[in-house]
């Protein structure tokens, strides 16, 4: 008896067992970490500029090591981040929402609250880098780029340009529907593609947002 309770219990039975359980230990504490990092921006024990950098590590670490995840085969194991999170029992609702429902800082999906003034040419600036982001990404879509990881990154940086511009309508249309594209893109692997419908549903809608905003830069300009 004693001999059985003095044997070392053993984790993992090869170097590749041992490798998996510590990236799975890894994203354990990225999952933790995101959400004390999402409690400090509510509370704003952080400024964007730090919280919006330490989220885009995190975040990326988080795919990284989801993708792990999903070259598993040992039976009953959770195959992506959710369901690891169910299996552990970890209750971090900011971090799920975060991590999975949206896969980008909060940073991109709201307006900027920081106390630095916009002179003219950072706002003009801002302005041409976002008519820039929307025509990039509708070329993307014409030359038929469809996969996640194709378009997510387009979609990332064009919502981050256009929700930094100060003087955009409270409700500007055009960001909600970058939203909730950014929202369905995150919800893809990195190599699901858009449908046919979809890609050209998406392109309609980025032309249609890219109007509007060239609308509302004139207004702007009018009320100079």
């Amino acid at each position: 008896m004693n001999e059985i309770m003095n044997e070392e219990v053993r984790l993992h039975a090869n170097i590749q067992e041992r490798q998996f359980f510590t990236r799975m230990s890894e994203l354990y504490a990225i999952i933790k970490t995101t959400e004390h990092l999402e409690a400090a921006r509510m509370s704003s024990s952080i400024n964007d500029s730090d919280y919006a950098s330490a989220c885009h590590n995190l975040i990326g670490q988080f795919k990284d090591a989801e993708g792990l995840l999903r070259t598993n085969t040992t039976p009953g194991f959770p195959r992506d981040g959710g369901a690891f999170m169910d299996h552990y029992d970890m209750r971090c609702p900011l971090a799920r929402e975060r991590l999975i429902t949206y896969g980008v800082p909060a940073t991109v999906l709201h307006r900027r609250n920081d106390d630095q003034a916009f002179d003219a040419a950072a706002q003009a600036l801002l302005c041409a880098e976002t008519a820039t982001g929307f025509v990039t990404a509708m070329d993307a879509l014409r030359l038929d780029h469809r996969a996640m990881h194709e378009l997510q990154p387009y979609i990332s940086e064009l919502t981050d340009k256009i929700t930094s511009i100060p003087t955009l309508p409270a409700e500007f249309e055009p960001i909600s529907k970058l939203k909730n594209w950014l929202i369905q893109l995150n919800q893809m692997r990195a190599t699901d593609e858009l449908d046919a419908d979809q890609a050209t549903q998406l392109l309609h809608d980025l032309e249609q947002s890219y109007n509007n905003f060239v609308k509302a830069l004139e207004q702007m300009k009018q009320r100079k």
